[in-house]
């Protein structure tokens, strides 16, 4: 197995190994659906049928994005899931973004669609810390590619625990990191250190992305109203605004640390879904991560990383599976009672040391360089 094909990280003297399992969609949702917006001045409500006066499972306002998953033999109804959960929405009140001919035809008194239940994602069989790259990774790597997206830069989305760059992944684009018995991981380093993602960023690991802030939650970085920059038209969101200035091949993505305290779980699902359907729309590889979790919420952390790794499979797309890499750390790599990560007094968070390991911040960087290089040995350097 090559060295990029798992992660092995010495513990408090335990080696830990994480062999990649094929966890793909045998179709990827996206090629089965397409985002639509409502464009009905009422809004439009979500139905638990078609038929009149049939329960209404909740409103969705002018201007809110839904995803169209299929449609009624008629014509007249749409099977979509929303901010207001799954249901029936009238076709009129809505205007499809993409091919609606690849939409499935469905019935039109579908079940309820159940969410995943509140359990670890702890088995390393069915959850590896390191990512697959399936075929249809590369097909999404190479629509980006076509479309003169950059291979060389990657962008970061997410809340405070990916938004400080002193604590993720920042030090790697200048010379303050050691990199210990990793070393092979140069590589990678080196070829992200060479672009500027935009004007005043000089790297990748440096840039200081629009898509990633503290307070942001899965539907904030798609909200207009978080965006706070001159650099793109005001009816961007943060996320639209990210990629329309750095163009990346790839988007490393994590939410949920603030998701669970301002989301419901219906809520947490249908908007990384937009995140991630927008994300695969611009021909950018999402690379998504199960957050460290809640230690006054676990049954609620467990069900919203439950969730990311439904949303990964369906869409097949990759995952890396940070909960678990925490796992073995002191306090699960959490501070004491909080959702942040740990680090050192002196913050040396790139320091791939057995001492440094043992914090929250620095596994998180191994683990995110580890994901890198083998994106870049399978899709770019052609390993």
């Amino acid at each position: 197995m090559r060295r990029s094909m798992l992660i092995g990280i010495v513990l408090l003297g335990c080696l830990v190994l994480s062999p990649l399992v094929s966890m793909a969609a045998q179709t990827s949702l996206y090629e089965r659906s397409t985002l639509a917006t409502v464009i009905a001045a009422r809004g439009t409500a979500v139905q638990s049928t078609t038929s009149a006066g049939s329960p209404v499972n909740g409103f969705v306002m002018l201007a809110e994005s839904v995803i169209l998953l299929g449609k009624v033999e008629s014509g007249a109804w749409w099977w979509a899931e929303t901010s207001a959960g799954y249901g029936y929405i009238r076709a009129s009140d809505v205007q499809p973004a993409g091919d609606i001919t690849r939409l499935p035809e469905v019935g039109d008194d579908l079940a309820a669609v159940v969410l995943p239940p509140e359990l670890p994602v702890d088995d390393a069989t069915k959850y590896p810390i390191l990512p697959e790259l399936t075929d249809y990774s590369r097909t999404i790597w190479e629509r980006g590619q076509k479309l003169g997206l950059r291979a060389d830069v990657f962008t970061k989305v997410g809340d405070c625990l990916t938004s400080d760059k002193y604590k993720f992944l920042g030090r790697f684009g200048s010379d303050g990191y050691d990199l210990g018995e990793y070393a092979y991981l140069q590589e990678v380093v080196t070829y992200y250190q060479q672009t500027p993602p935009r004007e005043g960023q000089p790297n990748s690991f440096w840039n200081e992305s629009i898509a990633a802030y503290k307070g942001f939650n899965a539907a904030s970085v798609l909200d207009p109203l978080w965006q706070m920059t001159a650099l793109c038209p005001p009816e961007d969101s943060p996320l639209a605004c990210e990629y329309r200035l750095t163009k990346p091949a790839l988007a490393i993505i994590m939410f949920g640390a603030n998701d669970i305290n301002t989301l419901t779980p219906a809520q947490f699902d249908f908007y990384l879904r937009v995140v991630v359907h927008q994300t695969i729309d611009r021909g950018i590889l999402p690379l998504l991560s199960t957050f460290p979790g809640n230690p006054r919420s676990d049954g609620r952390s467990h069900q919203f990383n439950q969730i990311v790794y439904q949303i990964a499979r369906d869409y097949d797309v990759p995952i890396m599976n940070l909960w678990l890499a925490l796992q073995p750390l002191p306090d699960h790599g959490r501070e004491r009672d909080t959702v942040y990560m740990t680090s050192t007094p002196q913050t040396h968070v790139s320091y791939f040391t057995p001492e440094h390991l043992k914090y929250g911040y620095t596994m998180r960087n191994l683990v995110t360089l580890e994901a890198l290089d083998l994106v870049w040995r399978e899709l770019i350097h052609g390993d």
